[in-house]
């Protein structure tokens, strides 16, 4: 493939638009805390995808594929810790999850500047990132 050779990018199927919920990946601001679930369903639908369509062209990125996904669920999982702890272990969790939301930023920028465009996919994957972050700032109380 030549460096100026195109190739079509299943846009609406990359950002979920065919997907039930789908549009809560869209949204913009804080979710409710009970929309988490469905957030982060939709998150792994949209993870699945990216690889799907990047895997075609460049089937190494696959070399990640589990490490990626599991890191996913861990935030998920210490989003929940956090927003079940009660005791001294919850500055030591909300720490943790600090640290897991900004290699979660990283992941959703990495995913964005796989594509020079069109913008909408782009800012699609910066989206799901601050509205994730929004949702837990919120939740917390900064």
């Amino acid at each position: 493939m030549s460096k100026d050779a195109y190739i079509l990018i299943p846009t609406r199927a990359l950002m979920c638009e065919d997907v039930p919920h789908g549009r809560i990946l869209h949204g913009k601001g804080e979710m409710h805390p009970d929309r988490l679930p469905i957030f982060f369903s939709l998150v792994e639908e949209a993870f699945d995808r990216w690889h799907k369509v990047m895997g075609d062209m460049a089937p190494a990125i696959y070399s990640q594929y589990h490490t990626l996904l599991g890191r996913i669920r861990d935030l998920q999982n210490q989003i929940e810790r956090v927003l079940e702890s009660d005791d001294e272990s919850f500055f030591e969790h909300r720490n943790e999850l600090g640290e897991m939301l900004c290699g979660f930023d990283s992941l959703m920028d990495h995913f964005a500047n796989a594509f020079k465009s069109p913008s909408n996919l782009r800012n699609f994957y910066f989206n799901i990132a601050s509205r994730l972050r929004s949702t837990v700032e919120a939740v917390l109380g900064e």
